[in-house]
């Protein structure tokens, strides 16, 4: 029992850290159309998603007051974001494959990852749409690019305008990124750790709150000052 048991769980992770399923010709096309297997693994372990990463950008805005430190301390941002994105799909896309060929693929018994499929197999599958380079992705660079235009511009009439742009943009980003966490909880493969889950999507909720508390706490205090100030 224990011995299949370990061979299910090797063969799990074959599956997941599969970097590339070679193609090969089978003998039976009518039954086994498109046959693969495993030709190369990942070495390393998973990373955690970027959405804390992009909801930390959200909420911790940049108070620098020197213009030339506070754009390069966003643009370094930008960067590490969009590094961090493509590095995550590097390492997702194999994941998901895998998912994608473990549940919708039959073994053909000729070695431990071997599979007859019905259809191709597709980069990153077709189970799980997330990905690190993404809509939400742009969304957080837009913002932060709007915060260094705002800083920079000098007429205050123009500032505002740059600044609802921005707070759109904002509310976007914020809906879309919580949406790309409810889809995550829902249709994250299961054999991924229940408490990883909830570690990574509570911390979510955690700092969902605190912007909310924080964005509470400033409307209160501007109310406050615009009343000491009319009186």
């Amino acid at each position: 029992m224990n011995s299949e048991w370990e061979m299910d769980l090797d063969r799990k992770l074959t599956f997941f850290k599969c970097r590339k399923w070679q193609f090969e010709d089978t003998l039976d096309p009518i039954n086994c159309p498109f046959h693969y297997f495993c030709d190369s693994l990942y070495a390393g372990d998973y990373p955690q998603i970027t959405d804390l990463v992009q909801l930390s950008v959200l909420i911790f805005e940049n108070n620098i007051e020197k213009e030339a430190s506070f754009v390069f301390f966003e643009a370094s941002t930008i960067s590490g974001i969009l590094h961090a994105s493509l590095y995550l799909d590097a390492v997702i896309l194999p994941y998901y494959t895998g998912f994608d060929a473990l549940v919708t693929s039959t073994f053909s018994g000729v070695c431990k990852s071997c599979i007859c499929r019905k259809e191709p197999l597709t980069v990153g599958g077709k189970i799980v749409a997330y990905r690190g380079w993404s809509s939400t992705t742009f969304l957080v660079v837009a913002v932060l690019c709007l915060r260094i235009i705002c800083k920079l511009c000098r007429e205050e009439a123009k500032r505002k305008k740059v600044m609802v742009i921005k707070n759109v943009v904002e509310c976007l980003a914020w809906t879309i990124l919580i949406r790309d966490c409810v889809y995550l909880a829902v249709m994250s493969p299961v054999e991924e750790p229940v408490l990883f889950r909830v570690f990574v999507f509570g911390s979510v909720l955690m700092l969902i709150c605190v912007y909310v508390i924080t964005q509470v706490c400033c409307l209160l205090s501007r109310r406050q000052s615009r009343k000491t100030t009319n009186t």
